[in-house]
């Protein structure tokens, strides 16, 4: 089990008063769960159980939500466009007596 702790920022304007509520809402989707496979070379939002925490900071979590993602979903495939089609040798310098 791979655990991953990510900062989600919210940044719209949310100023309340002490003692009000206010409800927030926000979408996740498969991306915003992603890891690199390299050996796939994707990235792939992996089956699993997931956790969303609340709060004014890390350290001050408020509210704790979990979900589960029953089947992986590959969300960007990474192509070779830029791998070199030969191979590249390497020049060396020659050192040259004066």
């Amino acid at each position: 089990m791979k655990k991953i702790v990510s900062p989600f920022l919210f940044t719209g304007p949310l100023l309340i008063a002490t003692g009000e509520s206010q409800t927030v809402n926000f979408d996740i989707d498969a991306a915003d769960l992603s890891s690199f496979d390299t050996n796939r070379e994707s990235w792939v939002a992996e089956t699993g159980t997931y956790s969303i925490k609340v709060g004014a900071s890390s350290k001050n979590i408020k509210q704790t939500a979990t979900f589960d993602l029953a089947n992986e979903i590959v969300t960007e495939k990474d192509n070779k466009v830029l791998v070199p089609q030969t191979e590249i040798n390497e020049m060396k310098s020659q050192k040259k007596a004066f």
